[in-house]
């Protein structure tokens, strides 16, 4: 292993390039940036679940909690003995899109529209209300997603049938 220190983007790019896999063990994460630069750059992503990072890599990342050492050397033993599950994550890697301000605008402008024509809430709903109107633009964001397609092979996302399950839905 080598460190390197203050690579340029070119060094990082090639570094991406070059990597059988990305590991980002964080135990908290603000925004995930290491997990979209690595899949910008068709890297298999093994990734903690804290903070933002399943936000940052959704269905196109394979998940460990960050105080499971076995859980991260089993995910990392399987990526490095079994050829046909490893290329099954690089198909899926290849159909990620980063995220973009356009798709984001459009989203957001169709729940304010929403929002809009919905009765302003009462002084005594209020304080209540508060922690619902987040989860429901949440909802109404991944609603109005596009459905994401398993490659052959890859791992389904908890709370999905089987590996050759036609689709992944967003949670």
């Amino acid at each position: 292993m080598r460190w390197i220190d203050n690579a340029t983007d070119e060094q990082l790019s090639e570094l991406y390039e070059m990597a059988f896999l990305v590991v980002t063990p964080s135990i908290t994460e603000g925004y995930g940036l290491p997990v979209i630069e690595a899949l910008q750059h068709g890297c298999v992503v093994i990734s903690s679940n804290g903070g933002a990072l399943p936000e940052a890599g959704g269905e196109f990342v394979e998940y460990f909690n960050p105080s499971d050492a076995a859980g991260l050397g089993e995910l990392l033993r399987r990526h490095l003995t079994d050829a046909p599950y490893h290329l099954g994550w690089q198909s899926r890697v290849a159909t990620f899109s980063p995220p973009n301000w356009r798709d984001t605008a459009v989203h957001v402008a169709q729940i304010l529209r929403r929002r809009a024509t919905t009765p302003i809430a009462t002084h005594d709903t209020v304080a209540t209300d508060a922690y619902t109107d987040t989860d429901t633009a949440t909802s109404d964001l991944a609603a109005s997603a596009p459905p994401l397609t398993t490659p052959e092979g890859a791992r389904p996302s908890p709370g999905s049938s089987s590996p050759s399950s036609p689709s992944i839905p967003r949670t």
